[in-house]
């Protein structure tokens, strides 16, 4: 650990929305580590335009006004600090694009639905 790279949480709730997060992961494009500034879709806007997002799933955007040219690879996350200022994980990507838009959004599942696995397995 070093004051850069510190360990993040698990989320206590399902992720907020109107919270300032990131999608982080390594692109397709791109060997290095990508951030994208993302805000959190409404439920019914996330299942009109991913009809196979579930229950454990949600829908968020890009919020930069020129994204980097990226696609995430399986296994990236969205981060945010939750109401304590600690960056927790709150999704796991399942299809993650940095191009989405208000009609193409990501897709994430929820780490809150698989905490309790999580904790068994660490």
């Amino acid at each position: 650990m070093s004051r850069s790279v510190q360990p993040t949480c698990l989320p206590e709730h399902r992720m907020p929305r109107y919270t300032k997060c990131f999608a982080v992961g390594f692109g397709r494009v791109s060997t290095r580590l990508e951030e994208l500034k993302v805000e959190k879709t409404e439920p019914t806007f996330c299942k009109k335009h991913n009809p196979s997002s579930g229950n454990n799933t949600f829908c968020f955007n890009d919020k930069h006004d020129e994204p980097p040219h990226c696609t995430f690879l399986g296994g990236s996350y969205v981060t945010c600090p939750n109401e304590h200022g600690k960056w927790t994980v709150y999704g796991i990507g399942h299809h993650t694009s940095c191009y989405a838009t208000d009609l193409h959004p990501s897709v994430a599942f929820e780490v809150y639905d698989m905490k309790d696995w999580i904790e068994e397995e660490i």
